[in-house]
């Protein structure tokens, strides 16, 4: 764990964030799986100091497209991932080529199998 990150979970900064993790994994039976998952979507360890990089984060965060689940960032940025019901991705994706057509949207899967060598 770098210094900087150590010095904001001792802070207490990066307690909602391993709050949401315990929460994501094993929250309450009345919330369903979706709600948890959107939830874990908002991390506030490290997003913020790497949003800068990514200004269309917000702007997708601010604005959902149909079918959206949450955004994250891949890494450090810019790229950013958003999650997006199974049967509407394919919408998503295409509301998001519009809305930023000087960004490569792709629709991507999710492997339920991990991954492999080629």
């Amino acid at each position: 764990m770098s210094t900087a990150v150590r010095s904001l979970v001792a802070s207490g900064k990066g307690l909602d964030d391993v709050a949401t993790v315990v929460f994501v994994g094993g929250g309450p039976r009345t919330v369903g799986l979706l709600e948890r998952f959107a939830a874990s979507a908002d991390d506030r360890l490290h997003e913020p100091y790497r949003a800068a990089h990514a200004p269309h984060l917000e702007a997708i965060r601010s604005n959902p497209p149909r079918g959206f689940l949450g955004a994250t960032l891949s890494g450090s940025g810019p790229t950013v991932i958003v999650w997006a019901e199974k049967d509407r991705a394919g919408e998503t994706a295409a509301e998001l080529s519009d809305r930023f057509p000087d960004h490569e949207v792709l629709h991507l899967p999710v492997t339920t199998t991990g991954a492999s060598a080629v």
